[in-house]
């Protein structure tokens, strides 16, 4: 699912049937070769939880407008989510 609202992107992927590194690489794959990628930027970021019990992955991307005033905010938005590793 791709939700698209007033310059402002969020991709939303299911894990329900474990394919979401598969979307992930989909998504990636789309935006190298789109023509958007020179005024949009794009941050990936990859989150392992280990726990006791269970050892999960949570794929999540950034998109903004290289032109974005806030573009410092999103970006340290994604470097802070890296720190629940």
């Amino acid at each position: 699912m791709l939700i698209i609202k007033r310059g402002k992107d969020l991709q939303l992927c299911s894990n329900i049937d474990n394919k979401e590194q598969k979307r992930f690489a989909i998504f990636n794959r789309w935006y190298q070769y789109s023509k958007y990628k020179t005024v949009i930027k794009k941050i990936d970021n990859i989150i392992k939880i280990e726990e006791e019990n269970d050892n999960t992955t949570i794929f999540t991307s950034f998109m903004y407008h290289k032109d974005n005033p806030n573009s410092y905010k999103i970006i340290y938005v994604s470097q802070r989510q890296s720190k629940f590793q």
